[in-house]
């Protein structure tokens, strides 16, 4: 049960990952180019910044030490995963452009919080004072 509580959200990407597939595949367009060329070439894949937004902020959940935030962090992905589960359920106008919006506007977020992270790591190896030797 560990493993699971510890994972999921990887789990809940992998899943993301498979329904944006399924989602954003336009089959007749595929079946219509098969019939007409007899290759699989143009399977166009739109959802894609959302998966990649989705994925980067759930590294971002793992790498984060801070119990609070990682809590915080698992929350929104949960509502973001459930919101594009039931985007087609939900009757609001709009409601699928505004959880894609939500995620980018998340991931940005966390990318940039990644790059200061690694600025922050870079600038203190670069002035790290070298430790005295104390030999008494």
């Amino acid at each position: 049960m560990k493993i699971i509580t510890k994972y999921s959200l990887l789990i809940l990407s992998t899943v993301l990952i498979i329904i944006t597939i399924f989602d954003y595949i336009d089959y007749k367009q595929l079946l219509l180019q098969i019939e007409q060329e007899n290759l699989l070439i143009d399977v166009m894949f739109n959802g894609w910044y959302v998966t990649f937004s989705f994925i980067i902020i759930a590294l971002y959940e793992l790498i984060t030490k801070n119990k609070y935030f990682k809590v915080f962090i698992r929350f929104l992905l949960v509502l973001i995963f459930l919101g594009i589960l039931l985007k087609n359920v939900i009757p609001i106008e709009d409601f699928d452009a505004g959880v894609e919006n939500t995620t980018v506007f998340s991931g940005v977020i966390t990318i940039l919080l990644f790059l200061l992270l690694g600025l922050k790591k870079i600038y203190d190896n670069k002035y790290k004072l070298p430790a005295a030797n104390s030999r008494s």
